[in-house]
C-alpha cells in the first residue's frame, strides 16, 4: 500500500493526529510499558510471529521515539513502513 495523506492540525504530537484520523488511516495502537505503539496501518496489523513492526521515519530520517513523543512540524513528512526485526 502506497498512500499519501495531507493534514492540517492543531495537535502537537503525531499520536494525537493518528488517533483523530484512526478510521481513515486504518490505524491500530497498543499500549505498553514503553508507551503507545502503532501496530497497524491501512487495516493491516503487524504480526509479531513474523517479527513485523511499523518503522516510523520523519523526512526520511529514522524516528528515535514513539509516536506520542514525535512533534508535528509544518511540512514534515511522516512515513510508516512495515519492517522486520
Amino acid at each position: 500500500v502506497d498512500e499519501t495523506f495531507t493534514y492540517n492540525t492543531d495537535h502537537e504530537f503525531l499520536l494525537k493526529l493518528l488517533e483523530e484520523k484512526q478510521e481513515e488511516l486504518g490505524a491500530t495502537f497498543e499500549k505498553s510499558d514503553f508507551g503507545t505503539m502503532v501496530i497497524g496501518m491501512m487495516n493491516y496489523v503487524a504480526d509479531p510471529d513474523k517479527q513485523e513492526f511499523f518503522h516510523i521515519s520523519i523526512n526520511d530520517e529514522e524516528a528515535m521515539t514513539g509516536a506520542e513523543e514525535i512533534p508535528l512540524n509544518d511540512k514534515d513528512v511522516y512515513k510508516f513502513e512495515l519492517s522486520n526485526y
